[in-house]
């Protein structure tokens, strides 16, 4: 199961501090004060909470925490956003904007979530099978 479908409580004040004792599955955390150039790249759910100019590729799922800051094109399973985003996001699933998040770029997913308080300024386009596009570019690098 996916991390993603714990509590929707549990997860608006995710933090670095918080998810350890919640989400113990969560093999990837990339904590407040760690900033990243270049590509960043998993198999398995990351929760992302600090600084990232680049690109990013997750197998499964992602969580950006409200500290992040990323700057660079994300692509994963499902992506919950809720720090800084500019740039687009693929999801192959779906795409969650939590209160504090905000994302300046275009969305390619079958199902986005804005809550109350988010922000986004870009294009939405549900009509994608995106899960093709990721694996296509994958596969011709």
């Amino acid at each position: 199961m996916s991390f993603l479908k714990k509590k929707k409580e549990d997860l608006l004040n995710l933090s670095e501090e918080t998810l350890a004792p919640k989400f113990s599955e969560v093999k990837n955390t990339i904590g407040k004060g760690v900033k990243i150039k270049g590509e960043f790249y998993s198999d398995e759910d990351v929760f992302f909470d600090g600084e990232l100019e680049g690109k990013i590729e997750v197998k499964k799922s992602m969580v950006i925490g409200k500290n992040s800051k990323i700057g660079g094109e994300i692509k994963a399973n499902e992506i919950m956003i809720g720090g800084k985003v500019e740039e687009k996001i693929h999801a192959v699933s779906r795409v969650e904007i939590i209160p504090s998040g905000v994302l300046v770029g275009d969305v390619f997913s079958q199902k986005i979530v804005i809550a109350e308080g988010a922000k986004l300024s870009g294009n939405v386009d549900m009509n994608v099978s995106v899960e093709e596009d990721i694996y296509k570019e994958k596969e011709e690098s």
